[in-house]
């Protein structure tokens, strides 16, 4: 009776007509169908090959990462880095600050000395553009992930890439 769908951020999704057929009857719900209008990336082929240029070959750095997560725990954390752009998921160290200025919630921070440097299986800014980096918060001792998000390259590139 319902139809549930998510995208990266700035990924193009549109969902043009949804609806029920009433002539399928096999428990209290109806069989429901969507389309969708979707934004499809093309295969990247550098134009040259990485590195053969003057310009330097792109990493992902960070200056610091701030997160508040839902939760009673005091525990410390880490930061798990997963992407398609890179070879292997990366992880931070533990996060060098915390706070609770709100009962309930957890302020934790780590400075760039804790974060990795992010070295894509292909270091090249249009490919990285179309490419997108899920962070999980997960505890130190148990494993358990306390919250995600997803952060999209292309508003990371541009005025900030160096």
């Amino acid at each position: 009776d319902r139809i549930l769908w998510k995208s990266h951020p700035e990924t193009h999704v549109v969902c043009n007509s949804y609806g029920c057929t009433d002539d399928i009857v096999t428990s209290d719900h109806s069989p429901v169908f969507a389309t969708f209008e979707v934004g499809v990336t093309s295969q990247f082929v550098p134009k040259k090959a990485p590195g053969s240029g003057p310009e330097p070959l792109a990493c992902i750095e960070w200056e610091s990462i701030e997160v508040i997560v839902k939760t009673a725990s005091r525990s410390k954390c880490y930061i798990e880095f997963h992407s398609y752009c890179l070879e292997e998921a990366q992880r931070s160290g533990e996060n060098t600050s915390q706070s609770c200025d709100i009962p309930g919630f957890l302020r934790m921070g780590w400075s760039a000395k804790h974060l990795p440097v992010l070295n894509p299986i292909l270091p090249d800014l249009e490919y990285l553009g179309d490419q997108h980096i899920l962070l999980s918060v997960k505890g130190v001792e148990s494993c358990e992930s306390y919250g995600e998000c997803c952060i999209a390259m292309r508003s990371m590139i541009g005025s900030m890439a160096r």
